[in-house]
């Protein structure tokens, strides 16, 4: 029978807590360099064990600083005892024997499942591999905060857009939460998009289940199959089905690029000022244009050129945004 505590797991423990000494050890001395950084951060990259025996390390080699400074006068007799020892030499030393004191409390620590989090800037897109063989895709101005325990698998879709393909597990649950809405994978490709208080659920492939409690309080749970969409606000929920091609053009941005099916000037310019720190507005009659093309999520410039040369628009430079109207001479006509 298996323990939390596998005996062949502690050699391994042991030697990722002497890297982790000697990282901590070398960064504390003179000429710390981004080189030196770079190599600590592919180390952690190595396996997971190894930043978290940095981590419990580096918290007890803060605990040692404290009590250096209350016991000063014997740290001077031993370093003036003949045998010279650094004083980060030191502080390893008494790091370790932190650590030591508290190994079962940081055992127990360890079998915890870690949280980390993970943000895209407005524009940014960023892709996930997990341990799992899962796959996250975030979109812009997107943050997630990923648990991968022994048994269940849970993200946080604090806001933004991101696209999922789960390693279906029945033993290890796939979880995606945001707010008071649940999506729970049965083995799924699907894309999941927080904006105000509205969430948005696309199912492409596989199967799952969608559960809230936004509805008078009171749960429900939707079983999704393929093409299926649905939309959850703190006081509705509906549920429709879309063509495959209308859900890839949504997933555009997956490749960098914005699809248009005669959609309205208004919801481009929405989806344009998603991905732009220069924001775009409509006035009027022009709102309701339909557009059609595909375009480069974060080159604005060149829709703006097709604006002002094909559709006839006026483009108009405002100190904090673009605003776009019907030019007089075809408002008139």
């Amino acid at each position: 029978m298996n323990t939390p505590f596998d005996k062949r797991a502690a050699p391994d423990a042991m030697e990722a807590e002497a890297q982790a000494a000697i990282w901590l050890e070398r960064r504390d001395r003179e000429g710390w360099d981004t080189e030196q950084q770079a190599a600590m951060e592919a180390w952690f990259e190595e396996s997971p064990a190894h930043r978290l025996a940095y981590l419990r390390l580096y918290a007890a080699w803060n605990y040692a600083d404290r009590l250096a400074a209350m016991r000063r006068p014997r740290f001077g007799r031993l370093m003036s005892s003949g045998r010279k020892i650094g004083p980060a030499a030191l502080k390893v030393a008494a790091a370790c024997a932190v650590v030591a004191a508290f190994g079962m409390a940081a055992l127990d620590y360890s079998a915890k499942p870690q949280t980390q989090a993970f943000e895209t800037p407005v524009g940014g897109h960023e892709t996930l591999k997990l341990a799992d063989g899962s796959r996250i895709e975030l979109n812009t101005s997107t943050k997630v905060r990923v648990s991968l325990g022994a048994g269940q698998r849970q993200v946080w879709l604090d806001r933004g857009e991101a696209y999922f393909e789960v390693q279906h597990n029945t033993a290890r649950p796939f979880t995606v939460v945001t707010g008071n809405h649940r999506v729970t994978d049965l083995g799924t490709k699907f894309v999941v998009r927080a904006e105000g208080d509205s969430l948005r659920v696309a199912l492409l492939e596989g199967r799952a289940r969608f559960e809230t409690e936004s509805v008078w309080n009171q749960p429900q749970s939707v079983l999704l199959t393929p093409g299926e969409v649905v939309i959850a606000t703190r006081s509705s929920l509906s549920m429709e089905r879309q063509p495959a091609r209308l859900l890839d053009d949504d997933l555009g941005w997956r490749h960098g690029m914005l699809i248009f099916d005669r959609t309205p000037l208004a919801d481009v310019v929405a989806q344009f000022n998603r991905y732009n720190a220069k924001k775009l507005s409509v006035c009027g009659p022009a709102a309701q244009m339909k557009i059609d093309g595909t375009f480069p999520a974060n080159n604005i410039d060149d829709f703006l050129h097709l604006a002002r040369a094909v559709l006839g628009l006026k483009v108009e430079q405002q100190p904090d945004v673009v605003v776009l109207s019907r030019n007089d001479r075809r408002s008139g006509e």
